[in-house]
Order: structure tokens, then C-alpha cells, then sequence
């Protein structure tokens, strides 16, 4: 059963869904709130995360963000394939939990929920290359599926959470390089004289200041955002 749901979201993200009605209740977004089209192609971006005494290391991140166009709590998760993996891993940690992968082909990452909110979430969704000096490419498609929301009630209080699927969403395909050339421009300099804007957790859930003890992603007011170790 998973083989064929796999087989299934393959197909779609390679031609199934030119025939079929995109929905826009959710949209893939760039740092500056412009909307990237269905079926677009854009690069990632490179960073490299210091964790202090603990040393560093390079990511690839899409670069995107997740609007929701609607005026409520929605049920989303992600149909993916991946087409090019010449070393490392691709994590897929929207909306939830994260989603480690190490080889080509089709996956689906777990669902959540996303509330309405002002603000697009991060697609938190990085190329780890093996090492520092791993130089190569990692490409993958991800569509947005709209999923219903249900409610469960924990220790009395209805909490969201996704349901059936409702609807295909958009779709973008990211291309995450590193080589020689990104890796010398790891935009350190640039994010720290910009000032935060905004904190998140690692599945996308604003903060209303950094989480100690944890990892956080920062938006700044340059558009970049980071994965940052906060003691």
C-alpha cells in the first residue's frame, strides 16, 4: 500500500497533475512574500551554520515560505520526489515533523496543521551536504497537499490536526548546490549586521523570542533566515 501511495505522488509530481485543478489555498512564497508560480524551478540558498565551540557546518535551504490564503486553520503536507542526491541527506521538516532522507525517489513528509496567520512559515527544508568540502547538487520537487482538519480532544481541549486529503496544491522544484564558489560566500557577514524579525521553531511555529537551549530559525530583516543554535 505505501509502494503504490509512493508510486502514486511520483506520478504526480512528474505529469499527473497538469490534468487536474491546482488549488490556492496554499502557496509557496519567496522571502519577500512574492508568490512562486506552480511548477517553477528556483535555487537554493547556502549557509553555513556556526555552533560555537562545537564547530560548523553547510545547508542548503530552499528558500521558500508557506502562505495560507485562507482565513482559517488548514491541514497541509508534502508530496515529494527526488531526482538528484549526490551526497548527504535532504531534511523535509514542514509542517511538522522532520523527514531525513539519504537516496532518489518519491516520499511524503508528515502532516500538520498551519493556522492563519500574516506571516508566511518557513519551508524548512535543507540539502546537508557530507561534509564541508562535498561539493555537488541535490534536486527535488515538493507539491503542497490540502488536507481537512479534525479535532481531537486532549485532556479536554480540541486540538487540530490533519485529516483526508481535500486537494493538490502548487508545486516548485528547488535545485541546492554547493561548490567551491557558494561555499566561499556563506553570507555569515551579511545575516549577522541584519537585525531579527522574527523567530521560529524547526516545524515553523513563531516564537515570540528565541528558544534557549534549542535550535531556531531567525528571519532577518534582509529576507535571509538561519538555523541558530541559541544557548
Amino acid at each position: 500500500m505505501k509502494k503504490s501511495l509512493l508510486l502514486f505522488v511520483a506520478a504526480m509530481l512528474v505529469g499527473g497533475a497538469a490534468n487536474a485543478q491546482i488549488d490556492n489555498t496554499l502557496q509557496f512564497v519567496d522571502a519577500n512574500g512574492n508568490v512562486v508560480e506552480d511548477g517553477a524551478t528556483v535555487n537554493g540558498e547556502v549557509e553555513y551554520i556556526d555552533m560555537g565551540a562545537y564547530g560548523g557546518y553547510y545547508q542548503v535551504n530552499s528558500g521558500l515560505y508557506v502562505k495560507n490564503n485562507s482565513s482559517e486553520t488548514v491541514g497541509v503536507s508534502v508530496a515529494g520526489e527526488i531526482t538528484r542526491l549526490d551526497n548527504g541527506r535532504l531534511d523535509c521538516c514542514f509542517p511538522s515533523n522532520c523527514r531525513s532522507l539519504s537516496s532518489v525517489g518519491a516520499f511524503e513528509a508528515d502532516a500538520g496543521v498551519l493556522e492563519d496567520s500574516a506571516e508566511p512559515y518557513p519551508f524548512s527544508t535543507e540539502w546537508f551536504p557530507a561534509s564541508n568540502t562535498s561539493y555537488g547538487q541535490c534536486t527535488a520537487t515538493f507539491r503542497l497537499v490540502l488536507r481537512e482538519v479534525v479535532y481531537n480532544s486532549i485532556g479536554g481541549i480540541q486540538m487540530p490536526a490533519a485529516g483526508d486529503v481535500i486537494a493538490q496544491g502548487p508545486s516548485v522544484t528547488v535545485n541546492f548546490v554547493f561548490d567551491e564558489e557558494s561555499a566561499g560566500i556563506t553570507g555569515i557577514e551579511t545575516v549577522e549586521n541584519n537585525e531579527p524579525v522574527g523567530y521560529y521553531t524547526l516545524d515553523g511555529q513563531k516564537l515570540s523570542a528565541p528558544r534557549k537551549g534549542a535550535v531556531n530559525i531567525v528571519k532577518y530583516a534582509n529576507g535571509k533566515t538561519a538555523k541558530t543554535f541559541v544557548k
